[in-house]
């Protein structure tokens, strides 16, 4: 499983003496990140805008699937707040830090990869789909990024894990067969409108809103 040669790229980078970045997104894959390690027995950093996220999520552990599983994998996590030059630290200390931004376009993700870029044994997880012309995408195609307003080679290995947030049309369906009665609002995908009808034509109160549109729930 991805989770499983994921976390063995962990613990054998740090291992052999070196620090994993892993790239994230805030909304849900640095939560799963955290998961992962956890059931590993690893204790990230985690920087970044996930780190708010992580913490409007304790507050609300009823809507988690699994608050304990949460709940063990946060009390194991070690949050960056960057003070004093502590991310150049970590970035030194054969950690694993799980940081923002996912496909390398700002964040903290900028502290910690020029430190540890020029070392082979260090490595870069991307987590995430890489959009073509984004800073992830560079670095995955062409092992290179910009620092400084440079274009810099990076030595660090860099390997990319499928942690995909997306489910396809079966998908979305099977996980809609539990909730035959409830509202559908179909946003953020591909078109949406056509999904819509099709699930109107199945009995849904489904609809796909407009940019600009508002819904009252």
């Amino acid at each position: 499983a991805v989770e499983e040669r994921w976390a063995e790229r962990v613990r054998t980078t740090i291992w052999e003496g070196g620090t994993v970045v892993a790239p994230a997104f805030a909304i849900g894959r640095t939560q799963e990140m955290m998961l992962v390690a956890a059931n590993a027995d690893l204790q990230p950093y985690v920087d970044g805008m996930g780190v708010g996220v992580t913490e409007m999520l304790r507050q609300y552990p009823t809507f988690l699937r699994d608050p304990e599983a949460f709940r063990r994998a946060t009390s194991g996590a070690r949050f960056v707040t960057g003070r004093d030059g502590q991310r150049e630290r970590i970035a030194d200390d054969n950690e694993l830090i799980v940081t923002t931004s996912g496909m390398l376009a700002g964040g903290p993700v900028h502290s910690y990869l020029p430190v540890i870029r020029g070392n082979p044994t260090n490595a870069v997880t991307l987590t995430g789909y890489q959009v073509e012309g984004t800073p992830g995408r560079e670095l995955q195609d062409r092992g290179r990024m910009e620092i400084n307003r440079r274009v810099r080679p990076v030595s660090a290995t860099v390997e990319s894990y499928d942690f995909s947030a997306h489910a396809d049309r079966d998908g979305l369906e099977s996980f809609l067969d539990d909730y035959a009665d409830a509202r559908v609002v179909i946003v953020h995908g591909d078109r949406c409108e056509s999904f819509a009808a099709d699930l109107k034509k199945t009995g849904f109160d489904a609809s796909a809103p407009e940019l600009g549109d508002r819904i009252d729930v």
